[in-house]
């Protein structure tokens, strides 16, 4: 089928350049590897997967071939998918959004349904999956690589893959692996399919260093913050909104009389639609109190107590309300083009999330040319960086970082003015054609943190000659800078030898100061057993009883193997079954998997049967048994 067939019979569809590209190429029609799509928010992803599979099944002998599409693992996004497909209104195959177990297995068996939309979880309890033709996952980044999605692969062993992205960054370390297709922002933004959001660093009185974050970038779980803290920072983001607002001058004023009351916080109602991102459930708590009771009725809080199915972002896409407040929500797949401003409470520092973020912004408004704000929140320790931080985030928009950025912050370049050279001797001038750029105005705007796509726009494209006033520096370069850290290793040279002479120079005591000069190092020292002279030894992590508990009520655990729907989940179910084994915590999720029939009476001759998690609670005296009737405690 050639791919302008599918504009005769849609004339709503407008040829895009990229589009065509990927729909033309007959290397992408039959990948001979995993075929990531890498492609920036307003891309048309969906609509270039339906194109892909029309274009497939109009040839007859592929009437009888499965597609299974797997819309990451939210019901937002399966939905997402389910109206897209509604309004493609495909000609050459039939789809079935199958929403539970029986309904997937029904789907693929029936021979009318060509390509079945499901959830994984709906997937895995498939004991006897069909061989696939071609298997496609949506936000591949996130789950491509865990056992859930490596399951269904290894069952269905599908002829082709194709791995949807925004932020198709892990897979460039395997390029081997691979083929790829990229669309970047720039290149969107050239064609006038995105929006330019403008980036707006806040510094706020958050007491946040270096040694609070993961190596993932977020906010660890043992840092604690107080709801006062909260409170100040959210009453310092707002009076930043009042003084960069453009308000008449009165107005401005009778905010600022305010400053220290929560009716500052009233600027918020000057705002179109935002989305308030908070790292805990205890913050987005608090804010929902304040804003509520601000603004009856105009807002919402989504977080995994009291929203499971994001009904609270489908409430808030209607445009009927003011703020929704979110933890670990709406980060991916979540599109509103009437969303004008993100407030960022999260504190993190991920590239990858920050680009997701970013990305809920970069759909156009249909109605208003209001322009969209991303406000990212910085303690007042960290503000310097985080500056430098987001300025880089904005340099993965352009195509050259996008298609080939690992994930490594050496790849991500930060412009600094090259200080200026001693005068010599006047001469005679001599006459230059080479493009000049405001070097002020790029100071400013990395110094004020006011940042936008336009920025790296006249960067790149003025300032590519010999003569160039602007010097690089390197993320890396930049926290270590930022938070005075004295020493950063290149790649492959993480050795006994470096670890050695790193002790021995800074004369190092403990694991936590290894970690200050060289986190790397000292996370490799740690796993090959390097460190065992140094105090506070750490080997991987580990999660404290609160920490599992909390994680659990976030991600509504209920049954055991529900742990590893999550990233991380496999190491927190590790130490959830360490913690019900000596008693620390109560068994909650265990009961399935336990081997135990409900109401059964046993006597001694079952503990033989027990799983080797059961035979560990007996043992400690946390288990019960019921002989001849009667409930017995285990002796320790």
């Amino acid at each position: 089928m050639n791919y302008k067939k599918l504009f005769e019979s849609r004339p709503w569809m407008n040829e895009v350049e990229y589009q065509v590209r990927f729909w033309s190429n007959p290397q992408y029609r039959t990948p001979h590897l995993p075929l990531v799509l890498g492609a920036g928010t307003s891309s048309g992803k969906t609509t270039m997967t339906l194109g892909h599979l029309e274009m497939f099944y109009a040839d007859k002998k592929n009437k009888d071939k499965k597609t299974l599409l797997v819309p990451s693992a939210t019901k937002v996004l399966r939905n997402n998918f389910e109206d897209a497909a509604d309004d493609f209104k495909p000609q050459n195959f039939n789809y079935c959004v199958a929403k539970t177990v029986e309904e997937v297995e029904a789907a693929l068996a029936n021979p009318n349904c060509q390509v079945v939309i499901a959830l994984p979880h709906t997937i895995t309890r498939i004991e006897n999956l069909p061989k696939l033709e071609w298997f496609i996952l949506d936000e591949a980044q996130e789950w491509y690589t865990q056992r859930t999605i490596q399951k269904i692969l290894n069952m269905t062993n599908p002829t082709y893959q194709l791995l949807l992205s925004g932020t198709p960054f892990e897979f460039h370390r395997k390029k081997d692996e691979y083929m790829f297709f990229h669309v970047s922002v720039e290149e969107l933004s050239d064609l006038g399919r995105v929006s330019n959001p403008r980036v707006e660093v806040v510094s706020t009185s958050y007491d946040v260093n270096y040694e609070d974050y993961n190596n993932n970038g977020s906010l660890r779980n043992t840092k604690s913050i107080s709801a006062k803290k909260h409170k100040e920072a959210l009453w310092e983001v707002a009076e930043h909104m009042v003084k960069h607002l453009g308000l008449p001058e009165i107005v401005k004023k009778q905010f600022l009389a305010n400053r220290a009351t929560n009716k500052i916080l009233s600027v918020f109602g000057e705002l179109e639609p935002t989305i308030i991102y908070c790292s805990r459930t205890k913050q987005a708590n608090e804010f929902y109190k304040i804003f509520n009771k601000m603004f009856p009725g105009q807002v919402l809080m989504s977080h995994s107590h009291n929203d499971d199915d994001s009904k609270e972002f489908e409430l808030f896409q209607e445009g009927n309300h003011k703020i929704l407040i979110s933890v670990n929500r709406g980060r991916i797949g979540f599109d509103m083009p009437e969303l004008f401003n993100i407030v960022d409470f999260t504190l993190t520092t991920n590239v990858a999330m920050l680009l997701q973020l970013l990305g809920r912004l970069l759909r156009k408004s249909k109605n208003k040319k209001t322009q969209k704000v991303y406000y990212k929140i910085a303690g007042a320790n960290d503000a310097s960086y985080i500056k430098q931080l987001m300025t880089g985030v904005l340099s993965l928009w352009m195509k050259e970082l996008y298609s080939n950025y690992t994930g490594d912050g050496r790849e991500i370049r930060i412009p600094r003015i090259k200080p200026s050279k001693p005068r010599g001797p006047k001469g005679d001038k001599q006459p230059t054609t080479r493009p000049r750029i405001n070097q002020r105005a790029i100071s400013n705007f990395i110094e004020m943190g006011v940042l936008s796509l336009d920025f790296w726009k006249e960067i790149l494209h003025f300032n590519n000659d010999k003569f160039a006033t602007i010097a690089w520096t390197t993320l890396d370069d930049v926290k270590r800078e930022c938070y005075g850290i004295r020493y950063m290793s290149p790649k492959g040279s993480l050795t006994k030898k470096l670890y050695d002479e790193t002790v021995k120079k800074y004369n190092v005591k403990t694991y936590n100061q290894l970690c200050k000069i060289n986190g790397s190092l000292a996370q490799k020292a740690a796993l090959m057993g390097w460190d065992s002279n140094l105090e506070k030894q750490v080997v991987g992590s580990k999660y404290s009883v609160e920490e599992v508990k909390q994680w659990m009520i976030d991600n509504n655990i209920k049954l055991f193997k529900e742990f590893l729907q999550y990233p991380r989940g496999q190491v927190y179910r590790k130490f959830y079954k360490q913690y019900v084994a000596s008693g620390e915590m109560e068994d909650t999720a265990l009961k399935t998997n336990s081997g135990l029939k409900k109401g059964h009476k046993y006597d001694e001759a079952t503990k033989k049967k027990l799983s080797k998690i059961r035979k560990k609670m007996w043992d400690n005296g946390n288990y019960e048994l019921r002989i001849n009737g009667v409930t017995t405690r285990s002796k320790s």
